[in-house]
This record gives structure tokens, sequence and C-alpha cells, in this order.
């Protein structure tokens, strides 16, 4: 699929792909009163009029994000700041160092 340094965009692509599932099988058991439905933009799209309008520009994303980076840095690491590349060993290590939530984070 990609050409170029192909392990580093393997790892990037195994990393969406893991924690994706796991934000798909523990969102459920972790917030109350979601359904799978939820997770998806169409049901929240179709309960707002206008719902294909521009409601932000590109600046007023970037702003938002970094408000979102500082009230969980933990959580939301820029890109920027992470390796560009990791070997196996480290990603192995980051996969068994993932715990499961403990107590309701929602």
């Amino acid at each position: 699929m990609f050409k170029r340094k192909g392990l580093t965009y393997q790892v990037f692509l195994i990393n969406i792909v893991f924690f994706w599932s796991l934000s798909n099988i523990f969102a459920i058991t972790t917030m109350p009163n979601v359904s799978r439905e939820m997770h998806k933009p169409q049901f929240w799209l179709d309960k707002i009029s206008g719902s294909h309008e521009i409601i932000m520009d590109a600046s007023q994303i970037k702003e938002v994000n970094l408000k979102i980076q500082a009230y969980l840095p933990e959580i939301v690491i820029p890109l920027e700041k992470l390796p560009r590349t990791i070997n196996q060993a480290q990603l192995i290590k980051l996969i068994k160092s993932y715990q499961i939530p403990e107590k309701k984070r929602f």
C-alpha cells in the first residue's frame, strides 16, 4: 500500500486499527446510555438542521484542537511530538502497557 518506510506506515496503521477497535469495544462498556449508533456521525448529523453547512474554518478547528490537547494532555498527544518510527519491541511494549480504564471516564 505505502512504499516509503513501510514499517513506519504499517505501525501507524496498526495503531489506528488497534486503538479504534478498543474504542469501539470499551466505549460501550465505559459510557452508560450510549448506543452503537451514537458512534456514527450520521446519528448526530440527522438530528441537526443545516448539518451540511461549514461551522468552523481551519483556524477555528486548530484552536479547538489546541484546547482539547491542553485539557487532555495525557490522552491527546500531537502527532509531531510522537516519534516518526518505533521498532517492534517498542510497539509490543505499547500494546502490552495499555490498561482498560477501571472507572467510568464519562
